[in-house]
């Protein structure tokens, strides 16, 4: 197709758009319009006519959609959040904040303990081990004194 002819049909499908917008008529092609293509009772149309003829406007271009009538989506919705925002889930998610906090910190305890592995036998390494040490007191500490907050127990904590 030549360049002037793609101009000339993309123009007229922008008018036709606009002037369905605008109420006036429908760019969809009824069938007392003739087509460009003649198609034959019963056979599909070509590819190229598919995809030329655009969607009603009601469905694109900001046209109203109505919302499905479905209860069961909010009543699922405030089933979740009587389980996430009770008490016990508040507990489970803290257990499970505070092991995946303790976690985290003491693997980074023990990835500080390798880098400074090669301090063995040289006089840096009594302080290395004491900031290890210390590290590792302060996580089991904290961790302790959070789980003494939320008043959790090792059994509760897994179970």
């Amino acid at each position: 197709m030549a360049p002037e002819k793609k101009k000339r049909a993309r123009k007229e499908r922008k008018d036709q758009w606009r002037e369905a917008l605008a109420g006036e008529s429908s760019p969809v092609q009824r069938p007392e319009q003739t087509s460009r293509h003649e198609i034959a009772p019963g056979a599909t149309p070509p590819a190229e006519t598919a995809t030329e003829q655009a969607p009603a406007p009601a469905t694109r271009f900001g046209g109203k959609k109505k919302m499905a009538d479905n209860g069961s989506v909010f009543d699922n919705l405030s089933g979740l959040g009587k389980q996430m925002l009770s008490f016990q889930g508040a507990k489970k998610f803290a257990a499970w904040y505070i092991d995946t906090n303790e976690q985290i910190a003491k693997n980074a305890i023990d990835f500080q303990a390798r880098l400074t592995n090669w301090a063995k036998d040289t006089p840096l390494a009594p302080v290395f081990e004491a900031q290890q040490e210390f590290g590792r007191r302060l996580v089991e500490r904290s961790a302790d004194a959070a789980r003494a907050i939320w008043r959790l127990k090792q059994e509760e904590i897994h179970n």
